[in-house]
């Protein structure tokens, strides 16, 4: 089995940069109130924290994933100029 290309790398990182803040904040919110609703504060203190950690730890992995060139890529220049790049490499458009 060959190692994935540089392409499918990125996308993987950029999925899991995007869920991670989809997970962030609002599953935090979403715990705490769950843990209100339900009356047990141990939910929220150990879920809280968690799923926060977690989060932060998926950006991380993504953020490694598309590499420093990437990166760079789209903070200098956006999602937009990134894709285009990307298809120019792989002779796509």
């Amino acid at each position: 089995m060959s190692p994935p290309s540089k392409k499918t790398k990125i996308l993987i990182g950029l999925v899991l940069i995007i869920v991670s803040y989809i997970l962030g904040w609002p599953a935090v919110g979403a715990i705490a109130g769950i843990a209100a609703y339900l009356k047990a504060p141990m939910i929220g203190l150990i879920g809280c924290p968690a799923i926060y950690i977690f989060s932060w730890l998926m950006l991380f992995a993504g953020v490694y994933l598309i590499g420093k060139d990437s990166y760079r890529l789209i903070k200098e220049g956006g999602i937009r100029n990134f894709w285009k790049n990307m298809m120019k490499e792989d002779g796509g458009g």
